[in-house]
Protein backbone atom coordinates (compact mmCIF):
# COMPACT_ATOMS: atom_id res chain seq x y z
CA UNK A 1 0.00 0.00 0.00
CA UNK A 2 1.17 3.25 -0.71
CA UNK A 3 2.32 6.00 1.60
CA UNK A 4 -0.60 8.01 1.27
CA UNK A 5 -3.54 5.07 0.75
CA UNK A 6 -1.79 4.71 4.33
CA UNK A 7 -2.31 8.18 5.92
CA UNK A 8 -5.93 7.72 4.13
CA UNK A 9 -6.91 5.00 6.40
CA UNK A 10 -5.20 6.52 9.31
CA UNK A 11 -6.56 9.46 9.19
CA UNK A 12 -9.76 7.77 10.81
CA UNK A 13 -8.35 7.92 14.24
CA UNK A 14 -6.73 11.52 14.04
CA UNK A 15 -10.02 12.95 15.26
CA UNK A 16 -8.22 16.54 15.52
CA UNK A 17 -6.84 16.29 12.04
CA UNK A 18 -3.49 17.43 13.24
CA UNK A 19 -1.75 15.14 11.68
CA UNK A 20 -1.37 13.00 14.96
CA UNK A 21 -2.39 10.77 17.56
CA UNK A 22 -2.17 9.61 20.87
CA UNK A 23 -0.27 6.29 21.81
CA UNK A 24 -3.33 5.18 23.66
CA UNK A 25 -5.76 5.79 20.52
CA UNK A 26 -3.14 4.11 18.58
CA UNK A 27 -3.61 0.60 20.76
CA UNK A 28 -7.42 1.06 20.76
CA UNK A 29 -7.26 0.97 17.06
CA UNK A 30 -4.84 -2.03 17.03
CA UNK A 31 -6.87 -3.60 19.52
CA UNK A 32 -10.51 -2.79 18.07
CA UNK A 33 -10.84 -4.93 15.17
CA UNK A 34 -10.54 -2.31 12.44
CA UNK A 35 -6.42 -2.62 11.87
CA UNK A 36 -5.36 -4.14 8.93
CA UNK A 37 -1.80 -3.43 9.29
CA UNK A 38 0.63 -5.36 10.89
CA UNK A 39 0.33 -4.90 15.02
CA UNK A 40 3.39 -5.94 15.46
CA UNK A 41 5.29 -2.63 13.54
CA UNK A 42 2.90 -0.42 15.17
CA UNK A 43 3.63 -1.32 18.38
CA UNK A 44 7.33 -1.06 17.43
CA UNK A 45 6.55 2.53 16.26
CA UNK A 46 4.77 3.62 19.27
CA UNK A 47 7.58 1.86 22.17
CA UNK A 48 9.99 3.60 19.71
CA UNK A 49 8.46 7.06 19.37
CA UNK A 50 6.80 7.22 22.88
CA UNK A 51 8.42 7.97 25.89
CA UNK A 52 5.60 7.29 28.39
CA UNK A 53 2.70 5.82 26.23
CA UNK A 54 1.16 9.37 26.22
CA UNK A 55 3.02 11.07 24.04
CA UNK A 56 1.24 12.34 20.50
CA UNK A 57 2.66 10.15 17.56
CA UNK A 58 2.86 11.81 13.67
CA UNK A 59 0.68 9.52 11.48
CA UNK A 60 2.95 10.83 8.51
CA UNK A 61 5.79 8.97 10.10
CA UNK A 62 3.72 5.79 10.86
CA UNK A 63 2.62 5.93 7.41
CA UNK A 64 6.35 5.85 6.03
CA UNK A 65 7.07 2.74 8.20
CA UNK A 66 3.65 0.68 7.26
CA UNK A 67 3.63 1.90 3.19
CA UNK A 68 7.93 0.75 3.82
Amino acid sequence: MKKEEVKKVLSEIDTDNDGKVSAKQLHDYINGGKCHFNKAIIEKFISDHSKDGNDHLNLDELAEVLSG
